[in-house]
């Protein structure tokens, strides 16, 4: 919408995409079923994209599949809560020795509801900080989503089949999405390489070296926004605004493209990052792959 001529309107004009106004009523084996009746094959996969909903629109009723898909839930079991609470434990260290303000930061002196996918009741955020069910001492696990999109569990296993787009709060939306829905294409479509060393027919022996930690690397994120945003939507959501544009930049630099697009160092430091200078964005990662699939034919 802020580009020129081809852009998303001519897209949508031409039959490529069509849209549906309709809430998720549930999955099956290559389908998406909506309430109306609607059924929508899906090929690659499928991309959820909230809305101004804070947890995805359908309703996970197999709750064994919230700690696979990495959603706030209170159905983990013990064993998952132990193992995520020690990521946290060890997440929270890492940010505290890097940013030790954090540490001594205030508590909030008010409560806000946590909307829960399946749950029947609302969870508050008490004065120390901890997320409880105001009907049980049962704790919520928080969402736990890498570059808050991807389910750790199933990007380790090799399923690609689901990403959770704009499940963050910030103010720069256009080119957030923008970045997001790129790597979400590029994650569905296994062409990410920061990830090959998870995929074994197009991994190598140099990736074997030293694999990241997805399921670390989303706990640390996670982690630093609750911290980072107590007073906004922390304990619910990514919830940053400082912190944007260096979200961006590790999405684009997972897609292998280039961070400082303002073409000059004094403009990255003295000009607001704005729709324009994503302009380009998808011709420049499908050159990349054009590239990418030479080099491979001469190897």
């Amino acid at each position: 919408m802020n580009y020129p001529s081809p852009g998303i309107y001519s897209i949508i004009k031409s039959g490529q995409v069509k849209v549906h106004k309709d809430d998720v009523s549930h999955l099956s084996s290559g389908t998406l079923h909506l309430k109306s009746g609607t059924e929508v094959s899906c090929l690659a996969g499928i991309a959820l994209a909230t809305a101004w909903n804070t947890v995805p629109n359908p309703v996970f009723s197999q709750t064994e599949l919230h700690s696979d898909l990495g959603l706030p839930s209170i159905h983990y079991s013990n064993q998952d809560v132990k193992h995520m609470h020690a990521l946290d434990a060890r997440a929270d260290e890492e940010i505290f020795t890097g940013l030790p303000v954090l540490r001594d930061a205030p508590v909030p002196n008010f409560t806000q509801p946590l909307p829960l996918p399946g749950a029947n009741t609302t969870l508050d955020l008490e004065r120390d900080g901890k997320l409880v069910r105001t009907s049980n001492t049962h704790s919520a696990e928080p969402m736990r989503l890498y570059r808050f999109m991807a389910p750790p569990d199933l990007v380790i296993r090799g399923d690609r089949s689901i990403v959770f787009s704009s499940l963050v709060s910030n103010i720069q939306n256009c080119l957030r999405i923008h970045a997001q829905s790129l790597w979400a294409y590029a994650y569905l479509n296994r062409k990410l390489d920061s990830l090959d060393f998870l995929d074994t027919e197009t991994s190598t022996t140099e990736d074997a070296g030293n694999p990241p930690n997805l399921e670390y690397e989303a706990a640390l994120r996670n982690c630093f926004t609750r911290h980072r945003s107590i007073y906004g939507y922390g304990h619910k959501l990514p919830d940053f605004v400082f912190e944007q544009i260096p979200y961006c930049d590790v999405l684009l630099q997972d897609l292998e493209l280039r961070c400082l697009r303002k073409g000059s160092w004094w403009r990255g430091i003295g000009e607001p990052y704005g729709p324009d200078d994503c302009k380009g964005l998808v011709d420049e990662w499908l050159g990349l792959q054009e590239t990418n699939k030479d080099n491979k034919k001469k190897k």
